[in-house]
């Protein structure tokens, strides 16, 4: 049984590229530090602008996820989808790189794209996420190959219905977790939350398990990758 003694652990910083977060929803205020607004206006550029948004349910049960397995996180949280879930591969690239200015230690992407043109610039900044020791997980897709979640430097998941949240496991290049946020605490205030499933809610889950080896001491990227493979964070909270 892995302790949860939260007073001990220090906060991890995570930014969360999704929907936006309702703090209003799951105790997240406290917990959500920044909040920017991302959008393209009719000539291509991308606008941001720091407010508290959310265009889904879905990033706020992504922050919910990540909470439920590690309480002491701060979120910074870019709001690139719009109500259908969509965003423009400009959007992310720009996001992304934001994200890494930010000095976090994860990245969170519950989302990727079947659009390999902008594999090249993902991958790079992968590598700089790489350089910089930031970890970036990405939900991948169990029916294409998909970015960034099949990168070298990108921690990629898949979802399995069989797994609780306090478990997963690892094979041939991808990580595996619960697909469903059903017992996330405070998850109710969601309306139709049994309809939040899949890889999204399954990465959510592994950079909650990230966050929490993060929070305990200062290991190297390489360590917790090692760790992460051998399935040592397997138990009960």
């Amino acid at each position: 049984m892995i302790q949860n003694n939260t007073y001990a652990l220090r906060p991890v910083k995570i930014v969360v590229l999704d929907s936006g977060i309702d703090i209003d929803k799951g105790g997240l205020v406290e917990h959500v530090k920044e909040s920017i607004h991302f959008s393209l206006d009719n000539n291509g550029i991308v606008l941001e602008k720091k407010q508290y948004s959310y265009n889904n349910d879905h990033g706020t049960a992504v922050a919910m996820a990540i909470k439920h397995i590690t309480p002491n996180v701060e979120f910074i949280s870019m709001n690139i989808l719009n109500e259908q879930l969509r965003s423009d591969g400009r959007v992310l690239l720009h996001a992304f790189k934001r994200a890494i200015d930010c000095s976090p230690d994860i990245i969170h992407m519950s989302l990727g794209t079947k659009k390999f043109r902008y594999a090249k610039p993902l991958k790079k900044l992968a590598c700089e996420a790489r350089e910089h020791e930031v970890f970036v997980v990405a939900a991948a897709n169990n029916k294409v190959r998909s970015l960034p979640a099949r990168l070298k430097n990108v921690i990629g998941v898949l979802g399995l219905s069989n797994l609780n949240p306090e478990h997963y496991c690892f094979n041939n290049k991808y990580f595996y977790a619960c697909d469903n946020v059903n017992n996330v605490r405070r998850i109710g205030e969601i309306p139709n939350y049994k309809f939040l499933t899949g890889s999204s809610i399954a990465a959510a889950f592994i950079s909650g398990h990230i966050a929490r080896l993060i929070s305990k001491r200062n290991f190297r990227f390489d360590e917790i990758n090692s760790l992460l493979k051998k399935e040592i964070m397997g138990g009960e909270i």
